[in-house]
């Protein structure tokens, strides 16, 4: 018999709760945490649809057609392919190709393609079955279409840019600059032309006239871009002296954009004319107030250097690729990250958006293009942006809860 004080009586010993792993708590679990995953690899905004194979050296350019159903790549073995925006399945080459292309561009109506080649030739080409269309008789650096695809203006060495029929024939010659022109493009009326040259200036041009109607002068050095805002009211000018410019079509300068620490290698508006997109040989893209010329973003989310920057056609994305195997596409208005594109083994060289905004298309160094397609609702990257893996989690934590209560 055991004697007890008075006050004495039996102490409870607490034991902490513990889970019951019985056969069917683990199974839950098992299907929850598969729930997680699948939820994680499903958030992702924008998935692989296509691989397109064919190429075999570098892809280093890519472009959509403007009607979206058409993509031309182009490579380092004077390779030049037309596919299927949509089944990823390969349309046509185009046929005779001699010298290595350096530069491919749809027509407005999506029925043709322009290209210039290393050698200075430009040729045009049925986009359907490859046929050579026509070959302009002079050597050129740069060729671009009209706004309303009926003519053509290129850029030459001899220190002149043309503007040609699509037949091939010859309407006028833009003489002023002091050297070579490295590149002409249309106003988006089609009543203007601004070409650029290594005299370290670019110049407006009256279509219907072939006068010079406006000089842009003062770059300290080599000019790498120069491009129309959507308005045709402002050009924006980039240059190896590591600023870019944007002018009126007087050739007023209006605002300078500096911080770039090498060369600016482009420069684009845009299709609000509100923002600004900067590459440059120090590897960074940025993204620009257009008025003010403050800095919106630095878009530094590569690891090594960014190859090119493009916005999409609505202004609302901008999608880069680099030297650290990825393309990734950003909010313009924040500069913030919404998805990396991971695939390619090997640098990215090019990327671009399809005309909706919907697909992109990569092309990279493994010899293949790769299109992407958006898939759902676009949130930054992180945890906190995904309303979906955070109602999975609460849903989780809960059930463990349950248990631990039991």
């Amino acid at each position: 018999m055991i004697e007890r004080e008075p006050n004495d009586s039996p102490t409870r010993v607490r034991t902490p709760p513990q889970i019951r792993f019985s056969l069917r708590t683990l199974l839950i679990f098992a299907l929850l945490c598969g729930a997680v995953v699948t939820l994680r690899l499903n958030l992702a905004p924008w998935a692989m649809q296509h691989t397109l194979v064919g190429h075999d050296s570098p892809i280093w350019m890519t472009a959509f057609s403007p009607n979206g159903m058409r993509i031309v790549t182009i490579s380092d073995n004077h390779h030049a392919c037309v596919w299927d925006a949509m089944t990823g399945e390969h349309v046509t080459s185009l046929e005779n190709v001699t010298h290595r292309i350096t530069y491919a561009t749809f027509s407005p109506d999506s029925l043709n393609i322009l290209t210039s080649d290393v050698n200075g030739f430009a040729c045009l080409w049925n986009a359907k079955n490859g046929a050579k269309i026509a070959e302009l008789k002079e050597r050129v650096s740069t060729a671009e279409f009209s706004p309303d695809g009926t003519m053509l203006v290129t850029a030459s060495s001899d220190g002149t840019a043309r503007i040609w029929k699509l037949s091939g024939e010859q309407i006028m010659k833009l003489e002023g600059h002091v050297g070579a022109v490295t590149a002409a493009a249309f106003s988006p009326d089609g009543k203007n032309i601004v070409t650029r040259g290594v005299d370290r200036t670019a110049r407006i041009w009256n279509v219907a006239t072939g006068l010079q109607s406006g000089k842009l002068e003062g770059h300290a050095d080599r000019l790498s871009s120069a491009l129309f805002s959507p308005d045709g009211n402002r050009i924006i000018t980039a240059s190896d002296d590591r600023t870019a410019r944007i002018w009126d079509t007087d050739g007023r300068e209006i605002v300078k954009f500096e911080g770039h620490l090498k060369a600016v290698h482009s420069a684009a508006f845009s299709s609000d004319g509100r923002r600004i997109l900067t590459t440059s040989e120090d590897g960074s893209a940025r993204i620009w107030n257009a008025d003010t010329g403050k800095q919106i973003a630095n878009l530094d989310g590569h690891e090594r250097p960014i190859n090119s920057a493009v916005f999409s056609s609505n202004g609302e994305r901008v999608v880069t690729c680099g030297n650290d195997s990825t393309a990734q596409v950003w909010d313009a208005a924040t500069g913030s990250q919404i998805a990396k594109l991971l695939g390619h083994k090997g640098y990215v060289k090019s990327a671009a958006f399809s005309p909706d905004g919907l697909h992109l298309v990569t092309g990279g160094w493994d010899r293949t293009a790769k299109v992407w397609v958006r898939r759902r609702p676009e949130y930054s990257q992180g945890v906190l942006a995904m309303p979906e893996l955070w109602l999975t989690l609460l849903f989780l934590c809960s059930f463990i809860w349950s248990q631990l209560r039991d």
